[in-house]
């Protein structure tokens, strides 16, 4: 499918520095905390978690 996509005219495909800013950067603290934060939720069963997590990553 990349293939297929790439073919199109007009596209280019990113560099990694480039998608990395896309989703706030690797290194992202905030965001590495709301994805821990989640996946503790999950594990202990709760039900509320992905909405604790959508609104952790609003405030990054």
């Amino acid at each position: 499918m990349l293939k297929n996509i790439l073919n199109l005219n007009g596209v280019t495909s990113l560099r990694k520095e480039q998608q990395l800013h896309i989703h706030g950067g690797a290194g992202n603290a905030c965001l590495q905390e709301c994805r821990q934060n989640f996946a503790d939720c999950r594990e202990d069963g709760h039900s509320h978690c992905l909405a604790s997590l959508r609104a952790c990553q609003a405030n990054c």
